[in-house]
Formats: structure tokens, sequence, C-alpha cells
């Protein structure tokens, strides 16, 4: 709650004078939760955008996202996509998917567009990788910044 009206404050601060809100408003001063930038670096993933994927990394870590917590949620998307591409290949529809992994139908249709562009082995793999990278970085064999550029040019390759 208090990051919501963090948010409605800056607006408000932006606004001045101004008593109409604009889209483009928001855009400007609003700053897009961790989840959101998460699924925009997966997208950019998925579409082989390497550049663009790790522009959205940058960015992240230029807002103080930490590097763990980037990895944590890439690693939890992946996970996610794993299993709805699991559930699809059981049969299940979209709205069953949708009662058994808790998501709300927006997330689903955008996880669908995403697995769509890997495989099945893909998605096993980068799962266990990310895994991997995250033991390593634990056990200080590679520092976290590393890790996470790793991962994501290893996805973003094929």
């Amino acid at each position: 709650m208090a990051e919501i009206l963090n948010e409605i404050n800056k607006v408000v601060l932006y606004l001045g004078e101004r008593q109409k809100v604009t889209v483009e408003d928001i855009k400007k001063v609003c700053t897009k939760s961790i989840k959101s930038r998460i699924f925009d670096l997966i997208d950019a993933i998925a579409e082989r955008k390497l550049d663009l994927a790790l522009k959205l990394l940058n960015d992240m870590i230029i807002l103080k996202e930490p590097l763990p917590k980037i990895l944590f949620m890439i690693a939890k998307q992946l996970k996610q996509l794993l299993e709805l591409k699991l559930l699809f290949s059981k049969g299940m529809d979209e709205k069953e998917v949708c009662s058994k992994m808790g998501l709300n139908p927006y997330a689903i249709k955008k996880m669908i567009r995403q697995s769509k562009c890997f495989s099945l082995e893909k998605l096993k793999s980068a799962v266990q990788e990310a895994l991997d990278l995250d033991l390593s970085i634990k056990t200080g064999k590679i520092n976290d910044r590393t890790a996470v550029e790793i991962l994501i040019c290893n996805l973003a390759a094929e």
C-alpha cells in the first residue's frame, strides 16, 4: 500500500497545478514493479533480443534491485513457464491452468505467448541452470551480476 501511495504522490507532484492525469504522465513518473520488469525481461529473452534483455537487467540494477532477487524472479518465471507448458501438455484448457496455477487470465495469456518461444527441454535446462548459478553465487564461485548475465545470454542465444 505504501508503494501505491508513493507513486500517487509522485504523479501529484509532477502534475503541479494541472488537474488531469494522462497515461503518458503515469508512464513518465511511475516506476514499474519488479514483477512487471521481469515479465519484460522474459519477453526480450523469448524474442531473442539480447541487447534489450541486458538493458532491462541494467535498468533494474540502476534502480537498486538486488541481483539475487532478480535471479530468483527469473527462475520463478521460468518454473511457471515450465509448469504451464506441462499442464497444457496434459490436456488442460486455459481456465483449468489459471485455476491450477492460481494466476489471473491476463498473466496466463502472456505466459502462453512466452512459453511458445521455448521448448519443454529448454525450460527444464534453464530452470536447472538458474539453480546451478544460484548455488555458484552462494559458494563464491561466481559473482551475482555475472551469473545473471550468463543466464540471460544462454536463454536468449537460440
